[in-house]
């Protein structure tokens, strides 16, 4: 059985929803270092940093499913 899928479906939803909430508190230091003045350039690199996360998790899903 797979690690991914050994792990229960809320669990896993936990552990993405903590990823996305630390990724935006850092977006937000960040914006807020740099004196707030690109907060939508902020937001767009929060969202690609999102989605991108969410499609390596998607493949680490998918190597552990062919590895074990």
């Amino acid at each position: 059985e797979s690690f991914a899928r050994a792990i229960p479906g809320s669990a896993k939803q936990r552990i993405e929803k903590n990823v996305i909430f630390s990724i935006l508190q850092n977006q937000m230091l960040i914006t807020f270092d740099f004196g707030g003045a690109s907060l939508c350039h902020e937001i767009l690199h929060f969202v690609q940093k999102s989605l991108f996360i969410s499609r390596s998790a998607l493949q680490l899903d998918q190597i552990l499913t062919v590895l074990y």
